[in-house]
């Protein structure tokens, strides 16, 4: 990786072969045409899916179906400016070979101006700076439908289609987010029938009673949390220990590697450059503290475990990683399943009142 040898698959755009990245000009054609779109019309990801779907253009699977992620995607993928960035996945286990995402556990390999680019870079910084403003934008708004905490959740009772959210303003110039079937957004009611959408915070009320029914032993699992958290904490101190002792052992291999002879001096000193800035950053993470440090975060999470179990708090991965589905019935009709529970909590929307209980 670090000689810029390419592992992966073919991608939009490009065809790997023997690690090496070569342009596919019919799909480089497309992937200009979404960057174009997004950076320079500032068109939204779902009206670029829906013209290139219109427009008949194909994926790099070779299907016509396009989605925001698609598009999403291709406009964060830095090799589309001649970058290259691997080991954004590792493999912990090399008795299973499964994968997991790589957030800092091991150092990334980047490599600039690595092959030919099919955007330009000028264009590539217009579309990273616009992607950073769309996504304050919609925090400030509540946050976005694709990385909401009831994006894929909530699904139709009658065509089994997920529920999107789209927002609605009131009279009073506030605004609210409601969910409704993807079919019915989409082709009305020849996609599907239902009439039933549900209102953000009714989903979000529906969902803390059913945390409120669950016979939970309260001073238990706060205190249960707090244990996990501080088990994490120093779990992550080790590993950043681990990753600068690693790095100091790739700074002397470099340097034998040049006395040597197998790497020139501009090699080594470009080696030596980027293990020290990975180094300066994982040292400015690992921080001296020790029980003191660990002691405050203990009592921090048990005020927020706290928070959570009463409703004071609201963390959005929390609650997401606990809801499994809830379904909503053409009669009104919302049923709950929690994740790893045999229970099913059924609640009753009221008829003219559209998203209340």
């Amino acid at each position: 990786m670090e000689r810029g040898v390419v592992f992966g698959r073919s991608l939009l755009g490009y065809d790997v072969k023997d690690g090496a990245l070569t342009v596919n000009l019919e799909g480089a054609e497309v992937v200009r045409l979404i960057f174009q779109k997004y950076g320079l019309e500032k068109k939204g990801t779902g009206v670029i899916a829906q013209e290139l779907r219109e427009a008949g253009y194909r994926t790099s699977s070779g299907e016509s179906r396009w989605s925001n992620s698609h598009i999403i995607k291709i406009l964060k993928n830095e090799k589309y400016v001649g970058d290259l960035v691997q080991k954004k996945t590792y493999t912990p286990d090399y008795l299973t070979h499964a994968k997991k995402a790589n957030h800092g556990q091991e150092p990334l390999v980047v490599l600039r101006d690595h092959h030919q680019p099919i955007i330009d870079r000028q264009l590539w910084d217009l579309v990273q700076s616009e992607l950073k403003r769309r996504c304050r934008r919609t925090a400030r708004e509540g946050g976005c439908s694709n990385c909401h905490l009831f994006s894929g959740k909530i699904r139709c009772g009658l065509c089994g289609a997920s529920f999107v959210s789209r927002r609605r303003s009131r009279s009073d110039g506030t605004s609210y987010r409601r969910w409704s079937c993807a079919s019915a957004v989409k082709e009305g009611r020849d996609g599907c029938g239902i009439g039933r959408s549900i209102r953000d915070e009714t989903a979000m009320d529906i969902l803390r009673q059913c945390l409120k029914s669950l016979p939970l032993e309260r001073e238990a699992l706060i205190e249960g949390t707090a244990r996990a958290a501080l088990t994490s904490f120093r779990a992550g101190e080790e590993q950043l220990a681990e990753k600068i002792r690693r790095l100091n052992q790739k700074k002397e291999k470099a340097l034998d590697a040049f006395l040597s002879g197998d790497l020139t001096r501009a090699d080594m000193l470009e080696l030596k450059a980027r293990y020290e800035g990975e180094l300066a950053i994982l040292r400015a993470r690992l921080r001296p503290g020790g029980e003191t440090d660990a002691a405050r975060l203990g009592e921090r999470v048990q005020k927020y475990a706290a928070g959570l179990l009463d409703g004071s708090e609201t963390c959005e991965s929390f609650y997401r990683a606990v809801l499994e589905q809830m379904t909503v019935y053409p009669e009104g009709r919302v049923e709950v399943r929690l994740s790893g529970l045999p229970q099913r909590w059924t609640f009753q929307l009221e008829p003219r009142r559209e998203g209340s209980f």
